[in-house]
């Protein structure tokens, strides 16, 4: 161990839950619930509204008060770890979250960027393995280990370089949003004619998706020849898109291939989820890679003498498509749309000259918030780099203790 650090518990540095409210709760007790949900990789969404503890979640016992740490038991590996910032009173949690109080805000506050580190998952991970549900408790947490310089102005100086990156990061979010809207109101306009391009004066015409696309189920027996012996295709799981259709790199070890079953896609094609929560959510394939797709996505080719498949991408991301899915998908134990019902969806289309023209705008700014990704990508990584040499020693910050 280095001079001047500590291999300690995370429990001697902070109370682990400190106060819950127990039986002898007034029922009418008024209070704001945090629940697992609302806690993700360092953000929290603080309830709006109180609630009376007659009407609560049996889980809702821990006490919250701001400087506590919420410590996410259920899934950790997913990383539902937040600081409670807001001045809120009366703020209760679940008992699926560790309460961690710690008296030093110092120390609270290189515990919090610490529990985010390869250090603590790699932890987490050795006590969940095997598990049928992971999890872990609250003991657990007490007895994880933490690295830490017993200097405080250490801790502080090493926490303040990280916020730094947490501070850059969340500043390209909040960009990355803005980009969204503004990105989704320009569509918006532009996919229902309440932007004309200039010269266009085609009057827009209605067709159904299922008249404007050849082919809607699998290729079959015309499915591309692929030798697999040379080469594994990408396999299309909803999971894997982003809201942009972006497909997900894959661990070619996972894909299976024999669940294809003659599902290929070609340049151009586009699915849609018929079922589950993901139902109405798409991929277009825009490569020459081969590409296999799960069973329960729909194919659709898009005839580009009618439609050019940028554009039907484009629509399945408007605010009518989604209307459109909120009013068909069929309730039950699990949500469907059926080919059918997908190939009646009404379409409002303008000439092929326009349609380009209206993909190539809405795709520069589909660029310009990719770029933006990457880069808080890279700060991320930046940042992961620098947890690991800042908190485990490797790189020291020069103190004014050191300096003595």
């Amino acid at each position: 161990m280095l001079k001047g650090w500590a291999k300690i518990t995370i429990g001697e540095l902070v109370q682990v839950n400190p106060e819950n409210i127990g039986v002898h709760t007034s029922e009418n007790y008024e209070f704001g619930y945090i629940d697992l949900s609302m806690v993700n990789e360092g953000k929290i969404e603080y309830p709006l509204e109180k609630i009376r503890y007659k009407d609560a979640s049996p889980r809702a016992r821990r006490i919250v008060k701001k400087g506590d740490i919420l410590f996410s038991t259920v899934r950790p590996n997913l990383r539902g770890f937040g600081r409670v910032t807001n001045d809120l009173n009366d703020l209760i949690c679940s008992t699926g979250f560790a309460v961690l109080r710690c008296k030093e805000k110092t120390t609270i506050e290189y515990l919090y960027q610490y529990i985010f580190s390869d250090l603590i998952y790699r932890q987490i991970d050795a006590l969940v393995v095997g598990s049928n549900y992971p999890a872990i408790n609250s003991h657990d947490v007490h007895n994880l280990q933490v690295i830490i310089p017993e200097s405080l102005e250490e801790q502080r100086k090493i926490a303040a370089i990280l916020r730094t990156w947490d501070d850059a990061i969340e500043k390209v979010e909040r960009l990355i949003r803005k980009k969204e809207v503004q990105k989704s109101e320009l569509a918006q306009r532009l996919l229902t004619g309440k932007i004309r391009l200039l010269g266009e004066i085609i009057q827009w015409q209605s067709i159904n998706l299922g008249d404007c696309c050849i082919g809607k189920a699998s290729y079959g027996a015309n499915a591309p020849s692929v030798d697999f012996s040379i080469l594994l295709p990408r396999y299309v799981r909803i999971t894997d898109i982003s809201e942009n259709g972006i497909l997900s790199e894959q661990d070619p070890k996972s894909i299976p291939v024999d669940a294809a079953k003659g599902n290929y896609l070609e340049k151009g094609d586009i699915v849609f989820a018929r079922s589950g929560a993901t139902a109405g959510k798409t991929y277009l394939h825009q490569s020459n890679d081969v590409l296999a797709y799960a069973g329960y996505l729909i194919r659709f080719k898009p005839n580009i003498n009618i439609i050019i498949p940028e554009y039907l991408f484009l629509y399945t991301q408007s605010e009518q498509y989604k209307v459109w899915i909120k009013n068909n998908i069929r309730s039950g134990t699990q949500p469907n749309i059926n080919a059918q019902e997908y190939s009646s969806i009404t379409l409002c289309l303008p000439s092929i000259n326009e349609q380009r023209q209206i993909a190539e705008i809405i795709y520069v700014w589909i660029e310009v918030i990719s770029k933006l990704e990457q880069y808080k990508q890279t700060l991320m990584l930046q940042k992961r780099g620098l947890m690991q040499k800042l908190l485990t020693g490797k790189w020291q910050i020069r103190t004014g203790e050191m300096e003595k």
